[in-house]
């Protein structure tokens, strides 16, 4: 085994991060959202600051993103118009959220974070329970 690859597995933050990402990518496939929820609640339960995980699960989104609009623009799935103004948006939330997350103390930010969170999980479990005939409404 290489040296770098052997001191990769040693270190535990990263054996934490694999096994958080294995499992938050596990239920964002099996329920088709779930995976910066779960990633950053268990990332920021074992101690890490809140604005490097967020860093930490934006980055790893890139990847995910990146793989299923590939597939989707493959099959033909994409709203060309949509994209774009969802696009906007996006980049733009983003760029405002950025400046947000680091003007806020991380103190202050974990109780922020929290709430969010536990009413987005909320929202998801409530999602992921509905009957499918409801999901077409």
């Amino acid at each position: 085994m290489p040296i770098w690859l052997a001191d990769l597995l040693s270190n535990p933050d990263i054996l934490s991060a694999f096994v958080v990402g294995f499992f938050a990518q596990l239920l964002d496939g099996s329920l088709g959202m779930g995976f910066g929820v779960l990633s950053y609640t268990l990332l920021n339960g074992i101690g890490l600051d809140p604005k490097s995980v967020s860093a930490t699960v934006n980055a790893s989104k890139i990847f995910t993103g990146t793989a299923a609009s590939i597939a989707h623009v493959r099959e033909g799935n994409v709203n060309k118009s949509m994209l774009l103004r969802l696009g906007a948006g996006g980049v733009a939330g983003a760029l405002i959220g950025s400046l947000i997350l680091i003007s806020i103390h991380n103190d202050q930010l974990k109780i922020y974070v929290n709430i969010y969170l536990l009413a987005i999980g909320v929202l998801i479990l409530y999602r992921a329970r509905r009957p499918r005939s409801e999901l077409a409404k």
